[in-house]
């Protein structure tokens, strides 16, 4: 089963530039290299000697650490960070889904709330 095409998505894109205040995604607005670096109040060189490093599978140690920390009882190494919520309704789904499984959900809702659960075989 291929997934239907995202419709938030579309909208985000459509409406990226031209909407006075957009609430509705976690990116940001196209820079230039100049305005990136008067925004981080650094310089050409600072920039240039940060090292850009892929991330642990699980997420950062440092921050598993810090989210455990909200949760009495849940230890570091029981915490998984994701890339976002697309990514964490993925794994979600997949850990908790069978074929045939019953998942409910408010409408309108998330698309990935109810086209992820599809994708894994389960009926809405």
């Amino acid at each position: 089963m291929e997934p239907r095409e995202f419709y938030i998505e579309d909208r985000l894109e459509r409406y990226r530039t031209t909407a006075p205040c957009n609430l509705g995604e976690s990116g940001i607005r196209n820079l230039t290299y100049g305005e990136l670096l008067r925004r981080l109040e650094i310089s050409s060189e600072e920039l240039n000697a940060i090292s850009l490093e892929d991330s642990p599978n699980r997420g950062d140690a440092v921050l598993r650490e810090e989210i455990a920390k909200l949760y009495p009882g849940i230890r570091p190494e029981e915490v998984l960070t994701t890339t976002g919520t697309g990514e964490a309704l993925y794994i979600l789904f997949q850990l908790l889904c069978d074929r045939g499984s019953s998942v409910s959900y408010f409408s309108p809702a998330f698309q990935a709330l109810y086209e992820i659960p599809k994708l894994c075989g389960a009926r809405l």
